[in-house]
């Protein structure tokens, strides 16, 4: 392949080593525009050594005889709130910022063909107001993990309780909620996943060049959200768009399929199983697309030149 008109993709598996593509995919999981969520005063008060996100490998022999906090009412809070019991925790301290648990899982409403396949084509105030109404509803835990947890005598739900703030206290982390402090040993961070570009290693060279829904849209008061507005602005094939017509062409020829991809495309590779019938296909179509329109002097020319005779014609 000529070099020229490609990105040049440095591997860091093999030292000194490109590989060169003119389109690019990025399938990086849905947290791929952004990073797995943990609260900042966490980061800054909080010793790495007290507190897990629920996307690393958790040492749960650390849990046997602790007192655990877990932030986040979805299932991949009650699944860790599950294992801690099962490896011993003396209690289990459940954290939820609303006053009840959802129990509407808003991506079973979405699972018909009709959500699917057409949510790309929607104008942008209704892709909009969708997808808010879906932040707004949240995500249930799983009815088996409901019932679980419901069985445990050791773990105890704090509704309308985000945590605040946090300190240390006697080597112990201390999280401030609006029912007052809690001292605990061990912090579980399971709120799941945000929207920020400048954060990956592989778009830092050009973040900014980045068309967000931000640039593009501007959000009602009563449903105004950063995490959508941080949003990539994609186009129909979850391509990347210019912040400014002009200075960055390049950009879309970057197809991103990760959660940030939501906003633009509904449910995605990036979101899950679900979203891959029809998504994947959108981002097949856009590239083979390009690549013809890309290389049509070539086709000229190799019409201009065809000279596969299917008969002599020669004597007529």
């Amino acid at each position: 392949m000529e070099q020229e008109n490609c990105f040049a993709v440095p591997l860091v598996s093999d030292v000194n080593r490109e590989v060169y593509a003119r389109k690019i995919v990025l399938a990086t999981g849905i947290q791929g525009s952004g990073e797995w969520t943990v609260p900042e005063h966490i980061k800054k008060n909080i010793p790495k050594d007290y507190y897990y996100q629920t996307s690393e490998m958790i040492d749960f022999a650390k849990i046997t005889g602790k007192k655990v906090g877990i932030l986040g009412g979805g299932p991949c809070a009650f699944d860790n709130a599950l294992q801690c019991c099962e490896h011993g925790a003396r209690e289990v301290h459940l954290f939820f910022k609303k006053p009840k648990l959802v129990n509407l899982h808003v991506f079973l409403w979405g699972e018909y063909s009709g959500f699917l396949k057409n949510f790309p084509s929607l104008p942008d105030q209704d892709k909009w107001r969708l997808i808010a109404k879906m932040i707004e509803i949240g995500q249930p835990p799983t009815p088996q993990g409901f019932a679980a947890i419901n069985s445990k005598k050791n773990v105890f739900k704090h509704f309308t309780s985000p945590w605040l703030d946090s300190k240390m206290l006697h080597e112990h982390p201390t999280v401030i909620t609006p029912e007052g402090e809690i001292s605990l040993d061990l912090l579980i961070i399971a709120i799941g996943w945000n929207v920020n570009l400048s954060l990956r290693e592989e778009l830092k060279a050009f973040h900014h060049q980045i068309a967000l829904w931000s640039d593009r849209f501007v959000a009602p008061p009563h449903q105004h959200y950063d995490m959508l507005l941080n949003s990539p602005y994609l186009g129909k094939g979850s391509n990347f768009q210019e912040k400014i017509p002009g200075t960055a062409p390049y950009l879309n020829a970057i197809f991103n399929c990760t959660g940030g991809a939501f906003l633009s495309t509904g449910f995605n590779a990036g979101t899950g199983l679900t979203g891959m019938k029809y998504s994947i296909k959108s981002v097949v179509q856009e590239i083979t697309n390009q690549l013809f329109l890309d290389n049509i002097d070539y086709f000229y020319q190799s019409l201009a030149t065809y000279h596969d005779y299917i008969f002599d014609n020669s004597t007529n």
